[in-house]
């Protein structure tokens, strides 16, 4: 069974805080707000992280999210999961940061290869982590 669920129709927005029709600009705006606020946990913790995928092309070519992208990924080494694992269930009034249950299990599910997320509870955008 999938940990992690997504507004039907909308695949970068969580089942539970997301709100149809975020403007892209917003969506952005909460990436933002979003990343920043998981490098300043991470930092806490010492768990380096790395963007990837059209983030990753998008720092590279502009230092900026690609105007036609609405997420965010981000992958930690492997040497860093215990800690990651520490910050399930961390929430305030803007975030909420899980961590998936298989994130142990070697031959993961297809469904289940994120192995955090980090959501904003304003409009349920969110950056996937995985290792």
């Amino acid at each position: 069974m999938k940990f992690f669920n997504e507004m039907m129709g909308c695949p970068h927005m969580d089942c539970r805080y997301g709100k149809p029709h975020v403007p892209p600009n917003r969506i952005r705006e909460q990436l933002k707000m979003l990343l920043t606020r998981m490098v300043s946990l991470f930092n806490t913790i010492d768990i380096p992280c790395i963007i990837m995928h059209g983030s990753l092309i998008g720092w590279y070519f502009g230092k900026r999210i690609l105007p036609w992208d609405d997420d965010i990924d981000v992958v930690i080494l492997e040497e860093h999961r215990e800690k990651l694992k520490t910050l399930h269930g961390f929430q305030d009034n803007d975030i909420a940061f899980e961590v998936n249950p298989s994130i142990d299990v070697v031959h993961r599910d297809p469904d289940n290869v994120i192995e955090a997320r980090m959501i904003c509870k304003q409009t349920g955008v969110f950056i996937d982590i995985t290792n």
